[in-house]
């Protein structure tokens, strides 16, 4: 009989544990709506918008902090994004908007919220295009890649999120009076895969060859064209790597003044940290190396790796290891996912 009673009494404990978790879990998602715009875009060309959302988790707008003890809450949308943007384009146009249609393709779309000591940092991330449909395709009118940052000492969900209204409506809002601004027509499938057609015009993407050298910037090594020749003595990871300075004088070279050095056709990529070897994999560059866990406070660009983490805000310590993407479109460093291994990104320099 006791055995009984005690085997009931842990089917009830485990029932009761059950409800708290799933209790939990849906109370850990908001459901938002974009804020409609106020004022009006007269002569709008357009008066019809199509959605095409090409995010690799399109189930998620980012995470934000709830509750007294700033719980990690994810954000969803309430309604379609197809409908919410017809909804802001309504609320933008009159009656005497021309009957084009615009397609929007979200390529990220994301807010975050960390607490630090004294204050509470907000972040909303979007990077988007916009596009007039052609009978033929569709032509570019604008793209945007920014990131809002909101600080304060109390709550920032609010403004946050109103701060994300705000960017979308007024991306759509500034262009509805512009025509496409390039002649180059995209398909429907361009536009879904369009970090591969972007790729196809930059150099180091169609290439297994690197050109030896320094790479000052994103920029030279994307077009393989060195900005300084360099000579190593002694060994790679005593930071022994040299470029003839001033004068024809050796001049030892930090890994933290440059973005890329290419060694006996070997790419690596420079941080503050190190030189970590890159490897193309898919169609992307990636390495593994240190990393600051949290985002500074100069903000704009290390929040543009931290959207990299995917739904999570990384570890707590000040210097992580990731395994981390190139950015094809600026360079900036994506992070996928945090190492534990301390040896990992080493190379082998011998």
């Amino acid at each position: 009989m006791s055995a009984f009673l005690s085997s009931k009494k842990l089917l009830s404990i485990s029932v009761l544990v059950l409800l708290m978790y799933n209790n939990t879990r849906a109370q850990s998602t908001q459901k938002f709506t974009f804020e409609l715009p106020e004022s009006k875009v007269s002569y709008s060309l357009y008066n019809k918008i199509s959605v095409l959302d090409i995010r690799k988790d399109t189930t998620s707008m980012g995470i934000i902090q709830t509750g007294a003890f700033n719980k990690n809450t994810k954000v969803i949308a309430k309604e379609p994004l197809d409908n919410q943007f017809n909804h802001i384009l309504n609320a933008l146009t009159d009656s005497i908007a021309k009957s084009q249609e615009l397609l929007i393709q979200i390529r990220q779309l994301s807010f975050a919220e960390v607490t630090g000591s004294f204050k509470e940092n907000g972040y909303f991330y979007l990077r988007a295009g916009l596009y007039a449909k052609q009978p033929n395709g569709y032509q570019e009118i604008k793209t945007i890649d920014t990131i809002s940052q909101i600080s304060s000492g109390v709550d920032v969900t609010k403004a946050l999120l109103q701060r994300g209204s705000e960017t979308v409506s007024g991306f759509i809002a500034s262009n509805l009076n512009k025509v496409p601004a390039a002649p180059k027509i995209y398909s429907y499938t361009d536009l879904i895969r369009i970090d591969s057609v972007e790729k196809r015009s930059l150099k180091v993407y169609n290439t297994t060859t690197y050109a030896d050298g320094l790479y000052l910037t994103y920029q030279s090594f994307c077009n393989q064209v060195p900005d300084a020749p360099i000579i190593v003595t002694n060994n790679f990871i005593d930071y022994t790597m040299k470029t003839p300075g001033e004068k024809g004088k050796l001049k030892k070279v930090k890994s933290d003044k440059v973005y890329a050095v290419v060694y006996q056709g070997q790419a690596y990529i420079a941080t503050k940290y190190d030189y970590y070897p890159l490897k193309k994999t898919n169609d992307d560059f990636f390495f593994t190396g240190k990393a600051s866990a949290m985002p500074s406070t100069v903000g704009m660009i290390t929040a543009r790796v931290f959207f990299g983490i995917l739904g999570t805000l990384a570890a707590s310590n000040a210097e992580a290891t990731f395994e981390m993407k190139i950015d094809h479109l600026n360079g900036d460093f994506v992070r996928i996912k945090e190492i534990v291994d301390p040896n990992a990104g080493k190379y082998d320099y011998n």
